[in-house]
């Protein structure tokens, strides 16, 4: 009980920052670094998947199995990248991969852990970010985007291209709230 109440209170305090903020651009040297490396790696979905169910956080799984999931959407643990220049004054990442999402698919609404703040950096493609209490926005290929994921949200690539991201978390420090502060 006391383990819910306190991630309560963390979801309520992370709503202290808006569904998202945007980071900056990516330069095209990375953009197509990335994804030669993502073409190199292999589809680690399952195991993201059941990860994210053991976090035993009510609300951080998906209102859809992981058949109808992975169906459209895979992951790809990353081990080693060179974090691209927006993301590099941050503290603490972690839990990098590649989300590769199809064309005309969508993740439905949901929320992530609030332990950690994430970030997006589209790759290939486009998606509509759908974030609740906020106005749906195009997260557009060579952006980097801050997503809030403490807010219900869902993505949706109604593109006719396959969407490719790198995600990751960021540790909720001083340091990284000071960073985001400063962006709005």
């Amino acid at each position: 009980m006391t383990k819910n109440i306190e991630i309560l209170k963390l979801y309520a305090k992370n709503r202290r920052f808006p569904g998202y903020i945007f980071l900056g651009n990516l330069k095209k040297e990375w953009l197509d670094y990335s994804n030669a490396l993502c073409k190199s790696l292999t589809d680690t979905s399952k195991k993201f998947y059941e990860e994210r169910a053991l976090t035993g956080i009510k609300g951080t799984e998906l209102e859809t199995d992981y058949k109808k999931i992975t169906s459209n959407y895979k992951q790809k643990e990353i081990i080693n990248v060179n974090i691209p220049e927006p993301l590099i004054k941050f503290e603490y990442i972690s839990h990098l991969r590649f989300a590769l999402l199809d064309e005309n698919s969508k993740i439905e609404y949901h929320l992530d852990d609030p332990r950690y703040f994430r970030f997006i950096c589209i790759i290939q493609g486009s998606n509509v970010f759908h974030c609740e209490k906020h106005e749906s926005i195009i997260m557009k290929e060579g952006e980097v985007w801050f997503i809030n994921g403490s807010y219900r949200h869902m993505i949706d690539n109604c593109f006719q291209i396959k969407r490719i991201a790198m995600l990751g978390n960021f540790e909720i420090t001083d340091n990284n709230r000071k960073i985001l502060n400063e962006l709005l």
